[in-house]
């Protein structure tokens, strides 16, 4: 059985908050402490742990607006620490330790359609058990493809495919630094990793990779080769 066959809506928006459980329900927990970097105020993928698992988190985002939303609609909920910060591969580490976040969590989520992957290989502060991230579902699954790092970073600015990486890209991030994939939800946005110690059997990038439900694009890793440059494909080497 895949795990994106455990899709379960509660707070998340893509059936994340059910995945998520199966894995937690197959591994343990041992901290119930989370992080998420880039949130929704009412949809995300720790609310769900947060309201009704008894779980401590600590949320990240950039977007003032979406922040005061969040910190207003969970007032009176010590167990959700919310920040108004930019997160970069320079900054992050400095900012969790600011924020008190433990060095052992249980679970981290990353979305922030942009440097994702920059993100998780900069954090070293702490050290989760499960990750989820986003994957650019349009780059395929041959090649190891991420996006030119800039601290604000704002894929408009570019194409509004160009942003993330992809699960290839990921994964080979993820096996250094003793992750292995677990599988992604079915619509084609999240790759979910554990570490490799963990009791769940690792997926083939092949078996695991769903296209997401937009329209493809064709020859999108060509089209950004064009006008970005070749300097942002990885080849097994971070």
């Amino acid at each position: 059985m895949t795990i994106n066959q455990h899709e379960k809506h509660v707070h998340s928006q893509n059936g994340e908050d059910g995945i998520i459980q199966q894995i937690f329900n197959t591994i343990g927990t041992k901290t119930k402490h989370c992080v998420e970097i880039g949130i929704s105020s009412s949809e995300n993928n720790t609310l769900n742990l947060l309201l009704n698992e008894g779980w401590q988190g600590w949320w990240f985002d950039a977007d003032e607006t979406e922040v005061c939303k969040a910190r207003i609609q969970h007032t009176g909920r010590p167990q959700i620490q919310i920040y108004n910060t930019r997160l970069t591969q320079d900054n992050i580490n400095m900012e969790f330790e600011k924020a008190n976040v433990p060095r052992n969590i249980d679970f981290l989520s990353i979305d922030v359609d942009g440097i994702d992957w920059h993100l998780w290989k900069a954090l070293t502060w702490t050290q989760p058990r499960a990750v989820c991230i986003e994957y650019n579902a349009d780059f395929g699954i041959d090649e190891a493809f991420i996006v030119k790092y800039h601290d604000n970073f704002n894929r408009y600015n570019y194409h509004p495919q160009y942003h993330g990486a992809s699960i290839k890209a990921l994964t080979i991030l993820a096996e250094l630094k003793g992750f292995k994939l677990v599988g992604c939800d079915s619509t084609g946005h999240n790759a979910f990793y554990v570490g490799m110690t963990e009791n769940m059997s690792e997926v083939p990038i092949e078996q695991a990779f769903y296209q997401n439900n937009r329209a493809k694009w064709r020859g999108m890793i060509e089209q950004f080769h064009e006008q970005f440059g070749y300097e942002y494909i990885v080849t097994g080497s971070t």
